[in-house]
């Protein structure tokens, strides 16, 4: 649903064709990926992703179109950050108990990271760190630490990664489950970077009563992060 928004905003009207395909017209633009790891007859691992057609041009065997051919217009291949910005609008209006909804405890925690000096990538993961409620929500950890992974250092990574065991430490116990959940990653360089995350950034970050940065105050530097391509498979390394 967010790609058909996402085409809707540059002027393209898709469908859905049920279970994993977006449509214009008759074409395929877009559908959903699945790679499967296999032990002996056991899926291990599934990976699963949408694939957008983008510049191609030229498609052999499918039926398929892309936004270049859609809109005549060659697209810049770094993350779209439109993109970003409705799935972190999916986020509003769901309070999920708190005294805030998780759109703004977003801002909230990227506006004391910026307002604490930090650099724009650590801002930009302080901002996406609960992306993945919504769509991820047994796992939104893994879900922000791999959307923002090619662009971001081994330690950003990690923080997001954790940050959800990290903050249990101010609930876990309420649930039933072990707040010192997070002791089991003391070993780790960047354990003290995560318990520092969430006691100045995460935790305190559902105030009502606080003043956030609107979001055009992040756009820029959410801009620079995704623009640059740290690591990935289909750059060539160094």
């Amino acid at each position: 649903i967010c790609i058909i928004n996402f085409l809707k905003e540059v002027g393209i009207s898709a469908k859905i064709k049920w279970p994993n395909d977006i449509m214009i017209h008759d074409k395929k633009i877009a559908g959903i990926l699945i790679e499967n790891q296999l032990t002996g007859k056991n899926i291990k691992l599934a990976n699963i992703g949408v694939g957008i057609n983008i510049n191609q041009i030229n498609f052999s065997t499918l039926n398929a179109t892309s936004l270049i051919k859609e809109l005549n217009l060659k697209r810049d291949l770094h993350m779209d950050k439109s993109l970003i910005i409705e799935h972190l609008n999916m986020l509003k209006d769901d309070f999920g108990g708190f005294a805030v909804d998780r759109y703004e405890h977003c801002l909230q925690t990227a506006s004391r990271a910026y307002r604490d000096g930090r650099d724009e990538e650590y801002v930009v993961c302080a901002l996406l760190h609960d992306i993945g409620d919504i769509l991820a929500p047994a796992n939104h950890a893994d879900f922000a630490a791999t959307l923002l992974e090619p662009y971001i250092s081994e330690k950003n990574y990690w923080i997001l990664k954790h940050h959800g065991i990290f903050q249990g430490y101010y609930f876990f116990h309420f649930l039933g489950l072990d707040r010192h959940m997070r002791d089991r990653y003391k070993d780790s360089e960047h354990w003290k970077d995560c318990v520092e995350f969430c006691a100045k950034y995460d935790q305190n970050s559902f105030d009502p009563e606080y003043e956030s940065l609107p979001i055009e105050t992040f756009m820029p530097m959410l801009k620079n992060v995704l623009s640059q391509t740290k690591k990935s498979i289909y750059k060539a390394e160094a």
